[in-house]
């Protein structure tokens, strides 16, 4: 083949996403996108899925440790399935009436270990 044709084929698999690009990214390189499989399944890498709770990797890693959140290594790359990460953020759901019990006792517990002006040094 010549370095022409070459240089052609590469800037049209360049321009339709098929050099460089990662099979979880599409289109820039800061634009995550689920990857699914053919079996139906949608994996999530762990950074999407900490950015998608709003926790730190380092709460993700520890949620996956303790059980609380499904997780599978595939060599080095660990996956979640998107579905199992629904279903955790369900399970995290706060019933009604339970917050305003908890919320109380943690401001009263604050206000009580807080020292008067008369007391600091």
């Amino acid at each position: 083949m010549s370095a022409a044709l070459d240089g052609g084929i590469h800037q049209a698999a360049v321009q339709g996403g098929l050099v460089g690009a990662s099979p979880i990214r599409r289109g820039r390189w800061d634009t995550l996108s689920p990857m699914s499989s053919s079996s139906g399944i949608v994996w999530l890498n762990t950074r999407e899925t900490a950015q998608r709770l709003g926790v730190t990797p380092r709460t993700l890693y520890r949620f996956i440790d303790d059980g609380q959140l499904p997780a599978y290594r595939f060599g080095r790359v660990i996956r979640l399935k998107e579905v199992e990460v629904e279903t955790f953020i369900e399970s995290c759901r706060i019933q009604p009436g339970t917050l305003d019990s908890a919320y109380h006792e943690e401001v009263i517990d604050i206000e009580d270990t807080t020292l008067s002006p008369s007391s600091r040094r």
